[in-house]
């Protein structure tokens, strides 16, 4: 049987010149899509089959035609799981296949000098490095390792173009599209053609691993030109490199059925496709929905007539019929990510986009507060209360829906510092020192530092303990006492030492102070009026209150809102403005204080 190969290609604009693509018809197509399908063929050439049925999304699907378009994403995922094989062709970025196989067998190497062995099979490589003879008498199994010099003499023989080539391969902004997905993940045998070769997923991951390891565009700034030296930046990387390191974490998550409950959900799959290209943004709810493990429940609400703003209230009154409504408003990230940062709390009841609607088209500035230690064990705070919401009508012309959902506001944020931002050198120390010294000035202004340290009414620790915990992130759950004893251990050498001595790599706490700066960047630190200290979103005001809303994981930020269209009514109404981590709100400790108090929250 011939093999039925869909593909996916970057077609170019509609307004280039159109290629005649088939000897019959003259099709409507881009000169990329020429360009790939010549590839293609060039490369199936050397096939059993005679013929090759292709199946090309930009030529097979009528765009135009928006039943047609709709009726063809929905089966989509079907397309890519069936098919014998599949094709993702990232373009041609002009690399020669010496160039770029020179680079991925120097990533290779790498590899073996951080596992510390060379494969038995690839002996001769070590003795060619090493410069031994096979007979020589001091090789053996512990001269099999490939060390550090030998590996920088390796370098000295690379060429600038072969270190390009593994760049533009892993930097390639295909690798960001949302589309690209269902061909990674669903396909039963995949093919990545990067300029008409053939990469395995094994050599991406290699790739990466080298040219993040070491520093090549400095070491290989004097053997290259001019050009080759400007395509190596660092803004390309950082702008690109995401999209390809998020694909490779949901390949082997699918790869090894790892089923953590919620990460296969839509929802999940849409927090992290935020961060994907998309020509439609609509692209970025409906490329996904075939991918999540719920996702047959929300295919035939796949609609190319509606706007992005009504796609994502349709979606998200989908996830609070189905139970999600505080994992959803978990998603927002926060109101800024929305709307941008509305000058009054009356201009916030008058924008037309609903403050519990996530706009998933949106990269997020505030990420949600996270577990750092165990994504399988998230925070409760509150507690085991299950979701319990619903979606009603409003009299307003601009939010026609509200949000009801339970839940008790606890609190309300009386003092605020502008928000953190990393450090220019990127140093943790400084991070943590200086949300340290911050914290303590907002915790105790008048502290004589010749009395005892002041405790932390809420749960009774030392003040340096609970901004220790804050850091940290908790964690949910009891750490072994050496575990936490040693974290306790390097949180105090940040903070007592005045250089950054405690910034040395073989710190084994250094990756979770790392995490947990990274978190702290862009929120600011708040104090509420009963005395909780915590992360609030960016743009949190002083008046904003903290709620538990049932079935959330955190606490969240709530800002009362004039009511839209000016109706009655006796309590306020909320804009979401984002969540956050409350020292002493994490695990539920909410549900036992006197303040607790249940009601409907009206969110707009």
């Amino acid at each position: 049987m011939a093999t039925r190969t869909p593909t996916s290609l970057r077609v170019g604009r509609p307004d280039q010149s159109p290629a005649n693509l088939h000897r019959r018809a003259s099709l409507s197509g881009g000169p990329n899509l020429f360009a790939a399908l010549t590839r293609i063929r060039n490369f199936l050439a050397g096939s059993a089959d005679t013929t090759t049925p292709i199946w090309v999304d930009a030529i097979c699907i009528n765009q135009s035609d928006l039943p047609e378009r709709e009726a063809q994403v929905r089966l989509m995922g079907r397309v890519y799981a069936q098919a014998d094989e599949v094709i993702a062709e990232l373009g041609d970025p002009a690399p020669a296949l010496g160039e770029l196989r020179e680079f991925i067998d120097f990533a290779r190497q790498v590899e073996w000098c951080r596992t510390g062995r060379v494969p038995s099979e690839q002996k001769e490589i070590k003795l060619r490095l090493s410069g031994r003879d096979e007979n020589d008498d001091e090789y053996g199994p512990a001269q099999e390792r490939i060390t550090v010099p030998e590996l920088q003499r390796e370098m000295q023989s690379l060429s600038g173009a072969s270190v390009l080539a593994g760049y533009l391969l892993i930097s390639c902004a295909n690798f960001s599209r949302v589309w690209i997905r269902q061909e990674f993940l669903l396909a039963r045998h995949l093919r990545v053609l990067f300029g008409g070769y053939p990469v395995t997923l094994d050599e991406l991951t290699l790739v990466i691993n080298a040219i993040l390891d070491l520093d090549l565009n400095d070491t290989m700034g004097d053997r290259m030109s001019e050009a080759q030296a400007d395509a190596l930046t660092d803004d390309r990387l950082n702008q690109n490199l995401p999209g390809l390191m998020t694909l490779l974490v949901w390949y082997d998550r699918r790869k090894s059925n790892e089923h953590r409950e919620g990460s296969h959900g839509l929802l999940a799959k849409l927090m992290e496709a935020r961060t994907c290209l998309a020509t439609d943004p609509r692209d970025k709810i409906y490329a996904v929905i075939s991918l999540a493990a719920d996702g047959k429940d929300y295919l035939p609400s796949v609609n190319y007539v509606d706007d992005m703003q009504t796609v994502c209230k349709t979606y998200a009154r989908l996830f609070v019929q189905n139970g999600q409504a505080a994992q959803l408003l978990y998603a927002i990230g926060s109101y800024q990510d929305i709307n941008g940062t509305p000058t009054s709390s009356a201009a916030a009841a008058s924008t037309t986009w609903p403050s519990w609607v996530p706009n998933w088209s949106k990269r997020l500035s505030d990420l949600p507060i996270t577990n750092i230690w165990d994504n399988n064990r998230p925070f409760s705070a509150a507690g085991s209360l299950p979701t319990s919401a619903r979606v009603v009508p409003s009299p307003s012309t601009t939010r026609p829906h509200v949000l009801v959902i339970k839940g008790s506001t606890l609190d309300t944020i009386v003092s605020l510092t502008p928000s953190f931002h990393d450090p220019a050198d990127g140093s943790i120390h400084a991070a943590i020192t200086d949300f340290v010294k911050t914290s303590i000035t907002l915790l105790a202004p008048d502290q004589d530092n010749s009395k005892e340290p002041p405790l932390y009414a809420p749960t009774g620790e030392t003040l340096l303990e609970a901004i220790f915990r804050t850091i940290i992130k908790g964690p949910p759950y009891p750490l072994p006492a050496k575990e936490i004893a040693s974290l306790r251990q390097g949180f105090l050498t940040y903070v007592r030492s005045s250089s950054e001595e405690s910034d040395d790599d073989s710190s084994a706490d250094r990756d979770a102070f790392r995490n947990a700066a990274e978190d702290i960047d862009g929120r600011p630190l708040c104090v509420t009026r009963n005395g909780y200290f915590g992360l609030a979103p960016r743009d949190a005001r002083l008046g904003d209150e903290v709620a538990v809303l049932y079935g959330g994981f955190v606490p969240f930020v709530l800002r009362p809102t004039p009511r839209p269209g000016g109706g009655g009514g006796g309590e306020s109404v909320y804009t979401v403005v984002g969540n956050g981590y409350f020292h002493g709100l994490m695990h539920g400790e909410a549900l036992r204080l006197p303040s607790f108090g249940e009601r409907d929250i009206e969110l707009v």
